[in-house]
């Protein structure tokens, strides 16, 4: 009588502690990844860095501007003798040189062949790029997150059937307890029903441990622990859009697609840039000079100067060994690659979305079915609940309504699930899933 004591309060404690946790919403994972995920915040770092690159004076479209100065000095012993003896001898002992210089110079290319302006395109790009790779990024986060809160419901739900088939079990037995103390029931019946009582624990036990799992990685992927929860279920089942629809979204919005279309567009910008070498540069500069220079052992004593000067630079490759033509022809192959991955992509896609689509239809028809199976399962067990209270069925036979019943709410749990990854499925090949 302790042992079946201790289990329904085990079992009670256990359901108080599920209604004492907070509640964690799907959203709300979503809004814990997003803002505490290390891998998000790596592919925000990464387009902060695209976005630094995108600038005209990387691109080498604005003039360059530089500022020297040096000082010098030495301390030497000078003889010097002149020839014919035009001048007496210089002795000099620990004569002192300094020099004293500066200088401020600015350039700017007026023309390289339009090098500058690709480079700096190209570096729109690929900032754009960075963008939509870092989107990708976060889309399969948010895969990961979803498709570990929906698993960890599942978990729940299996956990929330098994404690309902526990405590059926318990009832059961203590009926058979009560029956062989009043000599109404052999004792064979209370042992099965042991049996199934000890059975129904340890599954529950098992289901806790995966659920705890479950709830870890669900945890390490919110980049955060919110304390103790349990998972709402509370989401819809709805229609959803047509395939036509889908597809015409997911061929302008898919992002594996947009980045397949910045590639190319990349490839482009890498064309024109190759083309520079056709065209001659020229370049202007300008600066200012100034320099001083004094000496213990010269005829000059102090030497100073100072002045601006300017150039204009005009070059045109002529020849160098044919690597600009060969950077021209790869370019137009990459730029060919790109293309057909391009082309293959879309392709890939239209398949992904039909197999994804057939998926969706087929999971919300199971879904429709395990609704009418549960309702049939339950009103079996209640009936076979009635006759085996009556006496009209055997223990076996009410333990196979039970395990029925609690089949069948896992199966609606799994197919209910099944629809809602297919939903976000296609909301991912659709391109709105990170939007």
């Amino acid at each position: 009588m302790m042992k079946r004591s201790f289990l329904f309060i085990v079992f009670l404690g256990a359901s108080v502690v599920v209604l004492a946790q907070t509640e964690l919403s799907l959203n709300k994972a979503i809004e814990y990844a997003l803002d505490n995920n290390l891998n998000v915040k790596v592919a925000e770092n990464l387009v902060e860095i695209a976005e630094n690159n995108a600038t005209r004076g990387n691109a080498g479209g604005l003039p360059s501007v530089t500022a020297g100065a040096g000082a010098n000095g030495s301390l030497t012993n000078t003889t010097m003798i002149f020839a014919g003896n035009a001048q007496p001898p210089i002795e000099r002992n620990g004569a002192h040189t300094r020099t004293i210089s500066g200088n401020l110079s600015a350039s700017y290319t007026l023309f390289n062949g339009f090098l500058a302006t690709n480079t700096y395109s190209k570096l729109e790009l690929q900032n754009e790029l960075a963008n939509t790779q870092s989107k990708l990024q976060i889309e399969g986060i948010l895969l990961s997150v979803i498709n570990a809160y929906l698993n960890t419901l599942q978990m729940q739900g299996n956990l929330t059937a098994a404690e309902k088939s526990l405590q059926i079990s318990m009832r059961r037995h203590e009926r058979a307890q009560l029956r062989v103390e009043f000599g109404s029931a052999n004792r064979i019946a209370l042992l099965n029903a042991k049996v199934d009582l000890k059975n129904d624990s340890i599954t529950v036990m098992t289901l806790s441990q995966n659920l705890s799992n479950a709830k870890n990685n669900l945890i390490y992927l919110m980049g955060t622990d919110p304390g103790d929860f349990v998972l709402s279920d509370d989401f819809e089942i709805g229609s959803f859009e047509s395939y036509e629809e889908i597809l015409d979204k997911a061929l302008e919005q898919n992002l594996s697609v947009l980045q397949a279309r910045k590639n190319m567009e990349v490839s482009e910008a890498d064309m024109s840039i190759s083309k520079a070498s056709l065209y001659p540069s020229l370049s202007v500069s300008t600066g200012y000079s100034y320099s001083r220079n004094s000496s213990d052992a010269s005829f000059i004593i102090n030497n100073n100067s100072n002045g601006l000067n300017g150039a204009v630079n005009l070059s045109y490759n002529l020849f160098n060994g044919g690597k600009s033509a060969i950077a021209r022809e790869n370019s137009t192959v990459l730029w060919e690659n790109n293309q057909l991955r391009y082309e293959d992509i879309k392709r890939s896609l239209q398949t992904q979305i039909n197999n994804a689509y057939t998926t969706y239809q087929n999971n919300l028809a199971v879904y429709n079915l395990r609704k009418s199976s549960l309702k049939a399962n339950q009103l079996n067990f209640e009936r076979s609940e009635e006759m085996f209270k009556n006496g009209q069925i055997t223990g076996t036979e009410f333990r196979e309504a039970q395990l029925n019943l609690t089949n069948a709410e896992v199966q609606l749990y799994l197919a209910r699930i099944s629809v809602k990854l297919s939903e976000y499925e296609l909301l991912r090949l659709s391109g709105q899933l990170v939007n």
